[in-house]
């Protein structure tokens, strides 16, 4: 089962990361359905270059990302499975 955009939408509105803003690491829950087995974390800096990747290995839709290596500014982290995808912005400061 597929995803459409109004479940992508939803999803996304119901995503909790904080701290936000932050300056270091930000923790991710993941709304129900999502799967969080073969979910990929991608994080964007402003001009939308890809800065890192990785896996979203958690039994739970629950983790810890860490942003305190990057320069401050406004990155976007998308999280993506087979059956959702959904993304939220993050200020970084320091």
């Amino acid at each position: 089962m597929y995803s459409t955009r109004k479940d992508s939408v939803n999803i996304t509105r119901n995503l909790i990361l904080y701290p936000n803003p932050t300056d270091g690491n930000v923790t991710v829950e993941l709304p129900y359905p999502f799967d969080s087995q073969g979910t990929i974390v991608k994080i964007f800096n402003d001009l939308g270059k890809l800065i890192r990747q990785e896996a979203f290995s958690a039994d739970r839709n629950k983790r810890s990302i860490k942003l305190s290596d990057l320069a401050a500014g406004i990155y976007v982290i998308t999280f993506k499975s087979l059956q959702s995808k959904a993304f939220k912005k993050v200020v970084l400061v320091h």
